[in-house]
């Protein structure tokens, strides 16, 4: 017996239609633990394998090699109705609402008739009759059918309208996802050519119109439900994927990989289906997931190798739709925040610049401690708080001795030079709370919150020292020395809410102490009398005015 080979247009077409389908088959194939997607790869591989052996049935020339061949793929014959029915049922949610044991009967009923075709047990075996014709130069097998044949043919068909039944109802009812009719225009090319193969007995098994047709209609099923990513979501979250947002959304499972994504997701990062999330990104879903819903900027390398923020928005999704998965919406806000950034330095520049105009404002330029409009302002304050809450306020006045004779010997200059370090003995034997200032000229007062009176004077006499013995340096190298001469003044509440005096009172109490402290010979530190409330409402002094401490410090 000689072996040979013929070639005809249809068996081509049929092995390129193979080819084709084993191409989308590797596109399924990362889906394959997605709702749906088992039973498109087994429709498909089914009908791969029927028209696979057409296609050797087509090219062999014996006839026991033909009808072996062809006996060998008819049972994808089955098998391929089924896995329609199975992506029918798992796709339009009717089989998580349908009990199993009709589906699984099903497939028992398919394997069982499946292998009975391949093993021709009667009733199984398809053909009644074979014969071998020739039609110019090809050779072709024309199989009479037998009781297995139309068996098998009446359950693929039966089982293919079900399906479509199904899809149909689906579409009726408005489901988002049937928006497509290619999906419609699938099922009705398979049974079509269910229906014309049934129709032609007598037709050579090279021109059966069957297995390509079942092989073309499931390629264009899958092919439109990949490309409107319908395997992944529901509906909601489906549509947003559809409409192409310019923010990344990606689906991930309980294990943190990646499920489904948008074509942005591809193009702004450049991830993948069943791929892996950037590192940072997978550390916060792992730390933020249990908490539900939330949103959290990150910043991560796009595709492109630019780094930007991103707002992430979780989301996890119903169980019905997968245990354990989250959307995760990346919205770009690298523009906003540099924006907010530069309205925040802007803010902070004008919050500098007011500020500096306030201090400008409230402090004296020579000496930079607060100037007399200022320090009249915080004396009011301290006065009425002081009598509200009672307690006890001080005030120290100072007057430089004979500053004038500084300025008539050394000049300005050296004269400003004396009242900026005068201003310096303020600071260091103030407290945080004392509140220091210049109040023109030579004159400098210092306000102490909480002070009584023996705690003023304490202070005072610190304040005389430190004057007496800071050392000057005249232009031309000469040293001298220049004293002050202090007075203070209380203002003891005995009783919240009766104010005593006013602030301009208090300051009067305090320059009539400073001038009797220069009218008794300088360099000293006098007390006035408290301005204290009596018990029926009269302001009365507490004592003879004290005249102090006296120094013996020189003046130049």
């Amino acid at each position: 017996m000689t072996w040979s080979l013929q070639f005809t247009w249809q068996a081509l077409a049929a092995f390129v239609t193979v080819l084709l389908a084993i191409r989308l088959l590797e596109r399924l194939w990362p889906r394959r633990r997605e709702s749906g997607s088992m039973g498109l790869m087994l429709a498909l591989g089914a009908a791969m394998w029927w028209t696979s052996f057409q296609f050797l049935t087509a090219i062999n020339t014996e006839l026991g090699l033909k009808l072996a061949l062809a006996q060998i793929g008819l049972p994808a014959a089955v098998l391929a109705p089924v896995g329609i029915y199975w992506f029918a049922l798992e796709h339009t949610g009717k089989g998580r609402r349908t009990k199993r044991i009709p589906f699984r009967g099903l497939v028992a009923t398919a394997v069982v008739l499946a292998l009975s075709l391949a093993a021709g047990w009667p009733p199984g075996n398809p053909w009644s009759d074979a014969v071998l014709v020739q039609q110019g130069d090809l050779v072709g097998l024309v199989a009479f059918r037998g009781v297995g044949y139309w068996v098998q043919a009446g359950f693929g068909l039966a089982v293919t309208l079900a399906a479509g039944a199904i899809l149909l109802r689906d579409a009726v009812a408005g489901s988002r996802w049937t928006k497509s009719p290619v999906i419609g225009a699938a099922i009705l090319l398979i049974l079509a050519t269910e229906i014309l193969s049934l129709m032609s007995p007598d037709r050579p098994a090279w021109r059966d119109p069957a297995p390509i047709g079942f092989l073309i209609g499931t390629m264009v099923l899958t092919w439109d439900v990949l490309r409107n990513r319908l395997l992944n979501l529901g509906p909601v979250a489906r549509a947003t994927i559809v409409e192409r947002m310019r923010d990344v959304v990606l689906v991930l499972d309980q294990k943190g990989q990646i499920v489904d994504l948008n074509e942005a997701a591809a193009v702004v990062l450049g991830l993948r289906s069943y791929g892996s999330v950037p590192v940072r990104l997978g550390t916060l879903w792992a730390t933020e997931r249990a908490e539900g819903v939330g949103t959290h900027p990150i910043d991560l390398e796009t595709s492109a190798g630019e780094e930007r923020t991103f707002e992430v928005t979780f989301t996890p999704l119903p169980s019905r739709l997968g245990p354990g998965r989250t959307i995760l919406v990346l919205r770009d806000i690298t523009d906003r925040m540099a924006m907010q950034a530069q309205i925040k330095a802007q803010a902070d520049e004008l919050g500098r610049a007011n500020a500096d105009l306030t201090r400008q404002a409230n402090t004296d330029a020579l000496t930079d401690l607060a100037n007399r409009r200022w320090f009249m302002e915080q004396l009011e304050r301290e006065v009425e708080r002081t009598a509200r809450y009672a307690g006890h306020l001080s005030l120290v006045l100072l007057d430089l001795d004979l500053f004038k004779t500084v300025n008539d010997t050394f000049g300005h200059a050296t004269g400003d030079d004396v009242l900026v370090a005068a201003a310096d003995v303020l600071r260091k034997v103030c407290r945080e709370s004392d509140e220091p200032g210049r109040l023109g000229g030579e004159e400098f007062a210092v306000l102490l919150p909480e002070t009584d009176p023996s705690g003023a004077r304490i202070f005072a006499e610190r304040v005389r020292m430190g004057m007496e013995r800071t050392v000057h340096t005249a232009p031309d190298g000469r040293s001298f020395q220049i004293t002050c001469s202090v007075g203070v003044a209380t203002m003891t509440q005995d009783r919240p809410g009766v104010r005593p005096i006013t602030g301009d009172g208090l300051l009067q109490l305090a320059d009539d102490a400073m001038y009797r402290a220069k009218d008794a010979g300088r360099n000293r530190v006098v007390v006035a009398e408290q301005a204290k409330r009596a018990g029926d409402g009269s302001l009365q002094a507490d004592g003879p005015l004290d005249e102090g401490l006296t120094g013996e410090g020189s003046a130049a």
